[in-house]
């Protein structure tokens, strides 16, 4: 039987860990409240949980928090260490827990800043200060416990296995511990600039194993093998959670975004990976997009473009390894950036330090299908026969049924049922990672097309039968496209994920409060309304939409569901908001508000999104 990419119809919701609701007033974590939410995935019958990127996070300068300026692509965020864990673990106790979660409180005085807690809990906004100060603490204490105890093989075989990377970040966060106010790697001395030198030299990687000493108290973040410890549980912690989900049919939907921090491990490791000037180190190009209509300067984002050619050289290994570690973590995952493939927006660095802006820039030539070519090569999937059009021909724009069942037809004829791994795949140690992850067919792999895309762009997202991205909020009042706009609800194809909106939009309730009123009128008569929708029933309307739509998948945000404002927007791009990526859901109550649940319960079983009750979960 031949099987088919990208059959039925699915529902989720994106929720960062950040946002998850946690007693205390902290961030959220993959413990107790991130199990409650998967529960509540399960009660919903939804069938994914998306997340943003999870790797480490900086909580001080711009954009405090930022999952897409993570100081890894590989690693973890630390934040994100479930304490429950720790203390089943015997690593400490309940009783320390509350004592460093008093300590975090303290207003420097020795007393709990209870007002401070309360203001917290009524924004909705996580305190990452206090969030990161605590979790420190407690990872620290349970790493001297650690280390007190012989050392366990399931620790050992984890850092042999992860030795590409977790070597070079270990280091890289044990140096930004030592150099706390380092804007970059680039401010750091000069003998720890380069790693490949710093590695050689046995002097300076003793000194960097023995803890610095502040206060008259060593610090053990500043050593490397104290952030291998935290890699090793949190990488556990999301391992068992997702383990969790995935036994009861919930599938993790992952980001990778698509360039790396200047301020990363990655760029201090592996810098011939990068357009990188070999004698300052410093980027010879940095990232952005090109003036437009809306932004004369274009948009400066200033992260080290790729040396696409080192990378082909190596037949993309850097790559490979990005993706298949990803894939271990998630079950579905987003391209971001997706035209930053084909091509991408490159400004001198020296135009971007002097004028900060992006408009003295060039296009330049991505890696396009070499790159997805060996991806799809050494993980062992299986190339597509035929690509699935995601929107019609340019010369038919009609709605016609029989055009979507030869969309239908065309997209499916000739895939090739999964298939045992192939001979090469079935070795030992050295193709052991590649048994693990091969699947036959690919994964389910969605592009963030948002925006100006060329022709180039939805060839080479078709060819590997790679999802569309589609948002609702996109969809009404477009003076260019009109009818044609790709957002609308009729437009939408079976190869696509729809979003009501996305973590850098407003929320739906947000978005209607400030549409234009070509906007509202437009989106008023689509519905056959004789008046406006209400606020309080606009984000209904929209979700409906987007559940009735033909797409594989659709994933809503979770403040779309509750129906919340512009005060909980995850995302405000180019402002420098304290509110950005802060935002945290109250209580779990609000999603199961008889309401709110039985009207979300109504809205997927009527566009047939629902999933089978299934009595066989584990308890």
């Amino acid at each position: 039987m031949e099987e088919i990419l990208h059959e039925g119809r699915f529902a989720g919701l994106i929720m960062h860990p950040s946002s998850l609701p946690n007693r205390n007033g902290l961030s959220g974590d993959f413990g107790k409240g991130a199990y409650e939410f998967v529960d509540y995935l399960v009660a919903a019958r939804l069938n994914y949980w998306q997340v943003l990127p999870l790797g480490p996070c900086r909580y001080v300068g711009e954009q405090p928090g930022c999952p897409y300026l993570a100081t890894s692509t590989f690693a973890m965020n630390p934040l994100f260490v479930s304490v429950e864990a720790l203390v089943e673990d015997g690593l400490i106790s309940e009783e320390e827990v509350a004592g460093l979660l008093k300590d975090s409180s303290s207003d420097g005085q020795g007393g709990s800043s209870q007002a401070q807690t309360a203001e917290l809990k009524g924004s909705r906004h996580v305190d990452y200060v206090r969030s990161m100060k605590f979790k420190e603490d407690v990872l620290a204490l349970s790493y001297e416990r650690f280390r007190n105890k012989n050392e366990c093989d399931e620790y050992n075989d984890f850092c042999a296995k992860n030795y590409f990377w977790l070597q070079g970040y270990a280091c890289f966060e044990a140096l930004q511990a030592r150099f706390p106010d380092a804007t970059t790697w680039l401010d750091w001395p000069q003998e720890y600039k380069n790693y490949r030198h710093l590695r050689k030299d046995a002097a300076l990687m003793e000194s960097l194993n023995t803890a610095a000493i502040v206060n008259d108290k060593a610090v053990p973040q500043t050593t490397p093998e104290f952030h291998k410890f935290v890699q090793y549980k949190v990488c556990r912690h999301w391992r068992d959670l997702r383990q969790y989900a995935n036994e009861r049919e919930i599938k993790i939907f992952g980001d990778v975004a698509f360039y790396v921090n200047l301020h990363s491990s990655d760029v201090w490791s592996y810098p011939e990976m990068f357009q990188m000037n070999p004698e300052t180190s410093e980027p010879l190009y940095v990232s952005g997009v090109p003036p437009d209509p809306f932004c004369a300067d274009g948009q400066l984002w200033g992260h080290p473009v790729y040396d696409w050619k080192a990378h082909e050289k190596t037949q993309f290994r850097w790559w490979t390894k990005r993706i298949r570690l990803t894939f271990e973590k998630v079950d579905a995952l987003r391209l971001d950036h997706f035209r930053g493939f084909v091509a991408y927006w490159r400004v001198p660095y020296a135009h971007a330090v002097k004028y900060k802006t992006a408009s003295d820039g060039e296009w330049v030539e991505g890696p396009g299908e070499k790159l997805f070519d060996a991806l799809y090569k050494h993980m062992g999937w299986l190339l597509p026969k035929k690509a699935l059009p995601s929107q019609l021909p340019k010369d038919k724009h009609g709605h016609s049924s029989l055009m979507k069942r030869i969309r239908h037809v065309w997209g499916f004829a000739g895939h090739q049922a999964q298939q045992a791994p192939p001979p090469e795949c079935q070795g030992d140690a050295d193709t052991y990672e590649r048994r693990l992850t091969y699947r036959g067919t690919a994964p389910m792999i969605v592009a963030e097309d948002l925006g100006f895309i060329t022709e180039e762009i939805v060839i080479l997202r078709d060819k590997y039968n790679i999802l569309s991205m589609r948002v609702m909020q996109f969809a009404w009042g477009d003076t260019e496209k009109g009818p044609n706009c790709e957002h609308l609800p009729y437009n939408v194809t079976r190869n696509c994920c729809v979003h009501t909106g996305t973590h850098d939009n407003d929320t739906v309730l947000g978005w209607w409060k400030t549409a234009s009123p070509e906007q509202k009128t437009h989106l008023t008569n689509y519905l056959g309304l004789d008046k406006e929708p209400t606020a309080e029933d606009a984000h209904w309307h929209l979700v409906r939409l987007a559940m009735e739509t033909v797409a594989h998948l659709v994933v809503i945000p979770v403040q779309d569901v509750v129906g919340y404002g512009s005060e909980a927007r995850f995302n405000q791009p180019g402002s420098d908001s304290p509110s950005n990526w802060s935002w945290q859901l109250d209580s779990l109550d609000e999603l199961y508000n008889p309401p709110v649940f039985d009207r979300f319960a109504k809205l997927l079983e009527t566009s047939g999104r629902v999933k089978a009750l299934n009595d066989s979960f584990p308890k």
